[in-house]
């Protein structure tokens, strides 16, 4: 009953859940002919700038190739830190690079409204405030012995 393409199918490597995942023939044409008209024509590192390189940057890199070949990564040692487990380390570096606009953004001033929100709360208190105080409300009476007194 099943169709041609679906009687064939490659096993990949268990996925995160540990099942395997598999895939048709179908599925595996379809994918190489989207490859084929997405992939970029040049598929290539572009050639190196003229001049020599900085020989800090030159350092920089050899070391990163020997943490690489002896199979360290910086993500899992900043995993397995301890200091970035710290909920203020954000507060830390954000003071140690003395960093002024914390909700700083690339768009253009007209679209940041976050940046005048707390004001915009602040201001929409106050008149909620005044406008309390100024509407008219009924005149509360009080009882004095012998008779009623309204403010």
């Amino acid at each position: 009953m099943y169709s041609r393409h679906m009687e064939q199918t490659y096993t990949n490597e268990p996925t995160a859940s540990g099942q395997a995942f598999t895939m048709s023939n179908q599925m595996l044409e379809e994918r190489e002919a989207i490859r084929k008209y997405t992939a970029p024509k040049f598929w290539s590192i572009p050639a190196s700038p003229p001049g020599n390189p900085s020989p800090i940057l030159e350092k920089k890199f050899e070391h990163y190739r020997m943490l690489k070949k002896r199979n360290i990564h910086l993500n899992d040692n900043l995993d397995n830190s301890k200091t970035s487990r710290n909920p203020y380390l954000l507060d830390e570096l954000i003071d140690y690079v003395d960093i002024k606009d914390y909700y700083g953004s690339n768009l253009p001033e007209e679209l940041q409204t976050w940046k005048n929100l707390e004001m915009l709360k602040i201001n929409k208190k106050e008149t909620e405030n005044t406008s309390s105080k100024t509407q008219n409300k009924p005149p509360v009476k009080y009882f004095r012995r012998d008779r009623f007194i309204s403010e």
